[in-house]
């Protein structure tokens, strides 16, 4: 059935029926849509809303009272409103379930995308860089989605987004490469995908309501509702994307995971402990090992090339025997460690100075002022 029967009047006395040409207002329903398996089932029910008041409007025109025209309307009204609390009630059960998915994959990209959980170097910067090109997608799509003037043109930029992220899915399932990368690649793209395809369920479903309500009856009161769970849906979207891209954010390099735990600063020339895997600057640690080796380092006054963290005190025992004066352990944990269990970390140098250069440029030039 096409939708012609509504609310235009012809001018004859013989016409059958007011008629509202809805197709000139409804855009198609995107078959991503009608396919999903989350919202095929919870579509408007058009013909429905749009049948039940071509009956009504029949109806009216054999009574002669028109003071009794809310009263005919009744039923379309109430049709109406459930269906816009159904669609409104079913977005907000989603968003509930994306936004469960949105923290297992926060735990999910926690364990791979940080140098202190994921001791491969290379993969914690790939994770890095994808995410970094994740989040400038996602700006750049909602930037340009907020700047779309008309329905037509939002329902175009949805169906070239949504087929675009169908496609890197499609591609990262056909890598034959089955590393960690590949398989969070694919959850994040398919998590974008389904909160852009949630963002467009409540657009396309509560405009299509807007068009069947405001041009059937022009009501203020149908108009107030309508905005109030528009607004509120809106906002539930919004928060769905933020909460995304806060997740994707939380995995970027920041200063507190490069911080030393002895100075506050930016960890330089960073020595890891081989037993608790805690790491410090070499300085630092040095002089928490032995003081006065660490100022006899600083001032050149060792005549043999120190170790990494070294200490030349000694005393002598019970035996007469001459032992290391200082036994230290780790400034976190308190485990033991000798010099030999200190290795400088290179790759976690590299890191930092690839992510923190401005940093760590800082934290010399501070020292130098001292």
């Amino acid at each position: 059935m096409t939708w012609y029967r509504i609310f235009r009047t012809n001018s004859s006395k013989k016409s059958k029926l007011s008629v509202v040409e809805f197709d000139q207002h409804i855009e198609p329903i995107p078959t991503c849509l009608k396919q999903s398996p989350v919202y095929q089932h919870h579509l408007v029910q058009i013909h429905s809303i749009v049948q039940t008041y071509v009956n009504l409007v029949t109806m009216k025109k054999h009574r002669r009272q028109s003071n009794q025209d809310w009263t005919l309307m009744e039923t379309f009204i109430k049709l109406w409103y459930s269906e816009l609390e159904r669609i409104y009630n079913h977005a907000s059960g989603v968003a509930v379930m994306l936004k469960g998915q949105i923290n297992e994959l926060c735990t999910a990209l926690y364990s791979i995308s940080f140098p202190s959980r994921n001791r491969d170097k290379k993969l914690v910067h790939e994770v890095r860089q994808f995410i970094s090109n994740c989040l400038k997608d996602l700006d750049h799509s909602f930037n340009k989605r907020r700047s779309l003037p008309t329905p037509k043109s939002i329902h175009s930029h949805f169906q070239t987004f949504h087929y675009t992220l169908e496609n890197r899915i499609q591609a990262i399932r056909n890598e034959k490469q089955h590393s960690p990368l590949v398989k969070y690649m694919s959850r994040v793209y398919q998590l974008e995908q389904d909160i852009f395809l949630h963002h467009y369920y409540i657009e396309s479903q509560l405009k299509l309501l807007w068009d069947l309500g405001h041009i059937a009856l022009r009501s203020p009161l149908l108009a107030t509702y309508w905005n109030q769970k528009y607004e509120t849906s809106q906002q539930i979207s919004q928060d769905l994307l933020n909460d995304l891209k806060a997740a994707l954010e939380q995995q970027l390099p920041c200063q507190r995971d490069v911080m030393c735990a002895i100075c506050l600063s930016i960890l330089h020339e960073p020595v890891t402990l081989k037993g608790c895997h805690h790491t410090f600057c070499k300085d630092c640690l040095q002089q928490h090992y032995c003081y006065q080796c660490s100022a006899k380092k600083k001032k050149g006054f060792l005549l043999v090339k120190a170790p990494l963290i070294g200490c030349s005190c000694f005393i002598l025992d019970e035996h007469g025997q001459l032992v290391p004066a200082h036994h230290q352990s780790c400034p976190l944990c308190r485990q033991s460690f000798k010099p030999e269990d200190c290795e400088l970390n290179v790759d976690l140098e590299k890191f930092i100075l690839e992510h923190f250069k401005r940093d760590l440029e800082d934290r010399k030039r501070e020292s130098k002022s001292y």
